[in-house]
């Protein structure tokens, strides 16, 4: 038995990435980053609001792997907001 907590919401729960027969041990969830009280970013913050945040649970190893921070991230080029 492992000594790790478990959030409840993962009891009974198999990891969603294709084909990981492990339990999961993360629920992860999409956070609103939109300021409500920024009148460029609140039309923003209340279309978020109105639909559900996407969630996903995933095994304590699939965790690591899509929390792992790469050092030379800030190398690749993004261009999806250049045209805002």
């Amino acid at each position: 038995m492992s000594n790790k907590q478990v959030p409840k919401s993962c009891q009974g729960v198999k990891c969603m990435i294709v084909g990981c027969p492990n339990l999961a041990a993360h629920k992860v969830g999409e956070v609103n980053l939109w300021d409500e009280n920024d009148n460029d970013e609140k039309e923003n913050y209340y279309n978020f609001e109105a639909c559900h945040e996407l969630t996903t649970y995933v095994c304590e190893e699939h965790f690591k792997f899509v929390m792992k921070r790469e050092e030379r991230y800030n190398t690749i080029e993004d261009n999806r907001f250049n045209n805002i």
